[in-house]
């Protein structure tokens, strides 16, 4: 993830902000989440909250899983941040 942080940062116009808890699950996990859909939701659920402590107006994840588990929490909330792969970043589709 330091090449991702570092790749981030170089961006003109964007200001990386990191997440309290980045390196935290966020609840997904393939299986797990339809298994365990209770723990999944709640896992999520701390991962919203530090999302929206960020304050930021895009999410950037490079795990397909990870991406699509906080897309749909953030499409549950007000909160408006949009969910991005790194790539996409990269490419000039988040930066305004």
């Amino acid at each position: 993830m330091a090449n991702q942080r570092r790749l981030l940062g170089r961006i003109e116009g964007a200001r990386f902000v990191e997440m309290v808890g980045s390196d935290r699950c966020c609840g997904f996990g393939g299986s797990f989440s339809v298994k365990l859909p209770d723990i999944s939701g709640a896992i999520l659920q701390e991962k919203m909250r530090n999302i929206e402590a960020t304050r930021a107006d895009i999410v950037v994840a490079d795990d397909c899983g990870c991406l699509m588990q906080m897309k749909g929490g953030l499409a549950r909330t007000p909160n408006g941040a949009r969910v991005l792969h790194l790539a996409q970043v990269l490419a000039g589709e988040g930066i305004r």
